[in-house]
C-alpha cells in the first residue's frame, strides 16, 4: 500500500507512508496501461514479463519480484486524484475466480466513496501483496531499507501498524518451558522483518488502539477455550507493566479484554518487589528481575496473559507468585521468542 502525496513541480508522488514496498517516489507514469472507467476498469495479467501491455512499463523495474498481477481502477475519482488497487502475485486460482474479481470490484467501489469526500487527500494507490516474502519488503537490501521501521512507528494511523502487524507476524502455537512453569504463544516475529514488526508493536503500545486489543483478545480466548474449556479459568492476571508503568498498557487492556470474553474477574495483583531494572524485557536484561509478589487474593484456576514473551522471565516470575495462593496456574502470551 502507497500513501503518497503529488510534488507538482517534478510531477510525480512522493510517497509517505507504504507497506508492501520500499519505493520512496512514483513516477507518474506509474499507471495501468489501458486501465479505462468505461472500458476496462480491470487488468488481469498472468505474467507481465510476457504482456505486451507491460513492455517497457515501469513497474517491472520498481518492483521486480511481481509476477502476476490484478488492477482494478478504483470509481468516482478524476485523473489528477486517480487511485488504482493492486493485487501483486495472487494466486493462480484467484486470477480465473470470479467471485475475487467481485469482492476486489466491492473494495474499490467502497474506497472510491471514501475518496468522494476527500479529493484534497494525499493521492492514495494500494497494493495488495497475496502473500508476505521478505524479497517483496526488500528486506535483504538493508540500505534501501533504512529508515522503514521509522515510518511505520512514526505514520499518522495506528490501522497501518495492526494490519502490518496481523498480517506479517507467524501464526504458531508454541508450548514453551522454562524451569518449572509452562507457557503458550500464539504468534512468532519473522525473522526478515522483526526488527520493523517491533517498530510497528512500538508505536501501538504507545496508545493501543481498541480494535487491536480486541483482535489479539479473540486470539488468546479462543485457544484459552479450546484447551480449558469454558468455565476452565476462574481469573486472569496481566504480567505487570514494564517500563511505562502504566495501567493502561498493553498487556493489562489484553488481560482485561480476554476476562470480559470469558466472563470472569480480572486482577492487576501482581506487583514487583523492587530492585531491579524495570522494563527488563530483553534475554540479556530478564534475568536481572527480581520476583513478583501477590498484593490481593485471587480464585483460581488462573490465567496469567502478557503480550510478548521474548525469554519467558516475566511469565515465570508471575506464574511463581501466584502460585504461592493457587496450585493451577495457566500463562499465555500473544508474541514468543
Amino acid at each position: 500500500m502507497l500513501i503518497g502525496q503529488r510534488n507538482p513541480l517534478t510531477n510525480t508522488i512522493r510517497v509517505r507512508g507504504r507497506f508492501g514496498t520500499l519505493l520512496n517516489e512514483v513516477d507518474m507514469s506509474f499507471v495501468m496501461p489501458q486501465l479505462n472507467a468505461d472500458r476496462q476498469p480491470i487488468i488481469i495479467a498472468p505474467d507481465i514479463r510476457h504482456d505486451r501491455r507491460f513492455e517497457q512499463h515501469p513497474i517491472l523495474k520498481l518492483m521486480p519480484h511481481m509476477k502476476s498481477l490484478i488492477a482494478l481502477l478504483i470509481p468516482d475519482c478524476d485523473l489528477q486524484h486517480r487511485a488504482v488497487l493492486k493485487v501483486i502475485n495472487p494466486s493462480k486460482a484467484a486470477i480465473s475466480d470470479g467471485y475475487v474479481h467481485q469482492m476486489l470490484s466491492e473494495v474499490c467501489e467502497t474506497a472510491g466513496e471514501i475518496l468522494k469526500f476527500g479529493l484534497d487527500a494525499p493521492v492514495v494507490t494500494p497494493c495488495i501483496c497475496q502473500s508476505i516474502e521478505p524479497e517483496l519488503f526488500g528486506v535483504e537490501n538493508s540500505g534501501a531499507a533504512t529508515g522503514l521501521h521509522e515510518e511505520i512507528a512514526s505514520y499518522g494511523s495506528t490501522d497501518v501498524a495492526s494490519s502490518f502487524l496481523f498480517e506479517t507476524l507467524v501464526r504458531k502455537r508454541t508450548l514453551h518451558s522454562r524451569n518449572s512453569v509452562d507457557y503458550i504463544t500464539l504468534r512468532s516475529w519473522r525473522a526478515a522483518l522483526k526488527k520493523y514488526q517491533m517498530a510497528a508493536l512500538k508505536s501501538l503500545k504507545a496508545a493501543p488502539p481498541p480494535q487491536f486489543v480486541a483482535a489479539i483478545a479473540d486470539e488468546l480466548t479462543a485457544n484459552v477455550r479450546r484447551v480449558h474449556g469454558v468455565g476452565g479459568i476462574q481469573s486472569v492476571v496481566p504480567v505487570p507493566p514494564g517500563s511505562s508503568g502504566r495501567m493502561k498498557a498493553l498487556s493489562v487492556l489484553i488481560a482485561a479484554a480476554v476476562a470480559d470474553r470469558l466472563q470472569v474477574n480480572m486482577h492487576n495483583a501482581l506487583a514487583g518487589m523492587g530492585g531491579a531494572e524495570i522494563g527488563a524485557s530483553s534475554p540479556r536484561k530478564s534475568g536481572r528481575l527480581l520476583p513478583y509478589r501477590l498484593i490481593e487474593p485471587v480464585p483460581g484456576p488462573i490465567l496469567i496473559v502478557d503480550d510478548v514473551a521474548s525469554s519467558g522471565r516475566h511469565l515465570e516470575l508471575a506464574v511463581d507468585a501466584c502460585r504461592t495462593q493457587c496450585p493451577a496456574v495457566h500463562a499465555i502470551a500473544w508474541i514468543g521468542g
